[in-house]
């Protein structure tokens, strides 16, 4: 089974909800918002203490932009793991229920040792794309990640905007 079998078998995965995808995407403007998503990336590059890093602020503060090109950094070095860009409104990319199957995908190109074990959890179970979030992210995310060996590099995961999921 190809790589790309992963998305046949994960029907729920969104291709327009990463950082590679087309159309409309925020960005900061060359050399603003430097303080913050250098902050973020000396962050992704530590050690991890803190397992989460949560970008929060009000409406209009530039949180997607600054989501965006620090995504951007991180897939130029090769330590984005996957992401996803929640849009209200924007049929699947407003779909909590597709984050999961779509974050398995991504992770499946970034960290090649894991598209097999993701590939034999949906061979095993067709319907676990369907299956709650909760047992998706078990099954397809953090079981095949623990069976890998341990990265050289730390692998990020980015989502944003996760207010503007409908599901939720």
């Amino acid at each position: 089974m190809t790589c790309s079998a992963i998305g046949a078998h994960c029907g729920p995965v969104v291709p327009d909800a990463g950082v590679t995808r087309g159309g409309l995407k925020h960005q900061c403007f060359q050399g603003t918002r430097e303080v913050v998503i250098s902050e973020i990336m000396n962050w992704a590059g530590g050690d991890h203490s803190q397992r989460i890093c949560w970008l929060s602020g009000p409406a209009g503060f530039g949180k997607s932009a600054i989501m965006q090109t620090v995504a951007e950094r991180l897939h130029e070095k090769g330590n984005l793991a996957a992401s996803f860009f929640f849009l209200r409104g924007a049929g699947a990319r407003s779909q909590f229920t597709r984050v999961i199957a779509t974050m398995a995908y991504h992770i499946s190109h970034s960290i090649p040792d894991s598209q097999p074990l993701i590939q034999r959890a949906l061979q095993a179970d067709p319907t676990l794309v369907f299956q709650s979030t909760q047992h998706q992210l078990q099954k397809l995310v953090l079981d095949p990640l623990k069976q890998i060996p341990p990265q050289t590099k730390p692998m990020i995961i980015v989502v944003d905007a996760l207010d503007e999921c409908d599901d939720y």
